[in-house]
C-alpha cells in the first residue's frame, strides 16, 4: 500500500497484506485504520501476480470497488489499484497495461 497526504504527497509505502497464487487476503479494516494513523487522505493499492500476467482478475476488480466504496465513506481517496505482472503494470483505474 502507498499511502499519500492531502496534497498528494508520498508518506509511506508498507506491505500490508499476503496472498498466495489464487487470492489477495486484504483486510480493509486493517488498511484504513492505518490509513488513519499516517494522516493519508488516498491510497495506492499495489500487488503482484506470479504468473506475469498484470490483468485484474474479476475479485480484483471487486475488491477494487469495495475497498473505493469504504475509503471514500471514511473521505479516503483510492486512487488506484495496480497489479505487477512481470515488467508489465495494470491499473484497474484505467483499465490498461502502463
Amino acid at each position: 500500500m502507498i499511502y499519500l497526504d492531502p496534497s498528494g504527497i508520498f508518506i509511506r509505502e508498507e506491505c500490508i497484506s499476503g496472498g498466495s497464487t489464487k487470492r489477495l487476503h486484504l483486510q480493509s479494516r486493517r488498511l484504513l485504520q492505518r490509513a488513519f494513523d499516517l494522516g493519508a487522505a488516498a491510497l495506492i493499492l499495489v500487488h503482484n501476480h506470479p504468473s506475469r500476467n498484470p490483468i485484474a482478475s474479476e475479485e480484483d476488480v471487486e475488491t477494487t470497488k469495495r475497498l473505493a466504496t469504504v475509503a471514500a465513506a471514511l473521505e479516503i481517496e483510492l486512487l488506484d489499484h495496480l497489479i505487477v505482472g512481470g515488467q508489465r503494470i495494470y491499473s484497474v483505474r484505467e483499465g490498461v497495461i502502463l
